[in-house]
């Protein structure tokens, strides 16, 4: 079926953009003879670093494939990665957003990982909500989840203390009475948010945490106007502007922490070593927690990286095989242990794998339990081109006095425009 599915959306593609980059998985086989692949990583240099220790783990095993890891940045890694397919040639092996592989993929691109075995392998032992996000509505899987980002609820315990707070909010009452004490007990910012402030990306956790949704569950329509995404959008705008999240989209959370001023903060995972790295004071003692629970529940957004392998590729078993290498526990451990020597930590889309991380317990039960509940951003048709023009309606109404009934009708309004083109 899914070689089939290629065939129908290959020659729709050759006939529409002459990208010409469709092949099935047996067309574009270098056959015989050692194999050379190049992957290009986006991220930092560390990572790629780290990858590569892992592919040369993979040689020793496999002496006649040679992997040489690059690094491309996040500022142009889409465009150059677009310029490869539409040219035919680069790198065998790509890691991007979680929305690139249905982008490049629809595009023929990149090809279906269903029919060279690693959805087999990867999907059973990975995070299994984040397969909804990178799985086309044609049921093909153009990149397999390589590492997530989520969300993770920061604090002073110093600062809890100063204020008679025993321990971490747990519902959204509980997270504005914390609120309400540390500001009574002199906390210029009790609350503030790190990663996608003022946008749909924090909003999406309340969302879900009320029980709504940004679209229904077959992608035929926006549900971002429900009572349950008001009920989200008050909430989130209160915290605001009711109760004092800093707006400003550059606001330091690490540094505010350092001086004291910030007692929580709702940020990525790269902070659990970013802030103990900057901020010295709470190396020991920086408390982790899950994001605190609405009504429907502990649900945040989960982000991260696919990978796959490019449809011009030479070598697109070799490349699969490697791929799939990288869900070994041996390999994980290798990327693990390299991104912690310099003071970063990797999460693999594998929870089973969590207990291996290089960090506290309490860490690490942190992010287990935010892998029981946690989803990736929606794979409906448009959401990309509708984002941020989201981000602007929910603006209007946290910022600027417009109704939240009225604000998430225009919402709705743009996704389901975008959803028929």
């Amino acid at each position: 079926m899914a070689v089939r599915r290629r065939a129908l959306l290959c020659g729709l593609i050759a006939t529409t953009l002459a990208l010409g980059a469709c092949t099935s998985p047996t067309e574009n086989q270098q056959t015989g003879g050692p194999v050379s692949l190049t992957m290009w990583n986006t991220g930092s240099d560390e990572d790629t670093k780290a990858i590569q220790k892992a592919a040369d783990q993979y040689k020793a095993t496999h002496p006649d494939v040679t992997i040489k890891v690059e690094t491309i940045t996040w500022a142009d890694g889409n465009a150059k990665i677009l310029a490869a397919a539409q040219a035919k040639q680069g790198a065998d092996i790509i890691t991007g957003g979680l929305s690139w592989g249905i982008q490049f993929g629809s595009l023929g691109g990149m090809v279906d990982l269903t029919d060279l075995g690693v959805v087999d392998v990867a999907k059973p032992v990975s995070q299994q909500a984040i397969w909804k996000s990178i799985t086309a509505t044609d049921g093909a899987v153009y990149g397999a989840p390589f590492d997530l980002s989520a969300y993770v609820l920061y604090y002073n315990p110093d600062l809890f203390a100063k204020a008679k707070i025993a321990g971490p909010p747990t519902t959204w009452a509980e997270l504005t009475d914390a609120i309400t004490k540390l500001k009574a007990a002199g906390v210029k910012y009790p609350f503030a948010m790190e990663w996608g402030n003022t946008s749909w990306l924090e909003y999406f956790n309340f969302l879900r945490q009320a029980g709504g949704n940004l679209y229904d569950e077959g992608c035929t329509k926006a549900t971002i106007d429900s009572p349950q995404a008001v009920e989200a959008l008050r909430f989130y705008g209160d915290l605001y502007t009711r109760y004092g999240a800093p707006k400003d989209a550059g606001f330091d959370v690490t540094s505010g922490m350092g001086k004291g001023e910030v007692a929580m903060v709702s940020g990525g995972n790269w902070l659990l070593t970013g802030i103990p790295s900057t901020v010295p004071a709470l190396k020991d003692k920086l408390g982790v927690a899950p994001m605190p629970a609405g009504a429907a529940g502990a649900t945040t957004f989960l982000g991260g990286r696919i990978i796959g392998v490019m449809s011009y590729s030479k070598n697109q078993q070799a490349a699969a095989d490697f791929i799939t290498y990288l869900y070994d526990p041996a390999a994980i451990k290798t990327i693990y242990d390299s991104l912690n020597a310099s003071g970063s930590l990797f999460l693999s889309s594998r929870p089973d794998q969590l207990a291996g991380l290089p960090a506290k317990p309490e860490v690490v039960q942190t992010l287990q339990s935010i892998y029981a509940t946690a989803e990736g951003p929606p794979a409906c048709p448009g959401w990309e081109d509708s984002s941020s023009l989201v981000d602007k309606a929910l603006q209007k109404a946290m910022f600027d006095g417009v109704a939240p009934e009225s604000a998430l009708a225009d919402a709705a309004k743009i996704m389901n425009d975008n959803l028929k083109k």
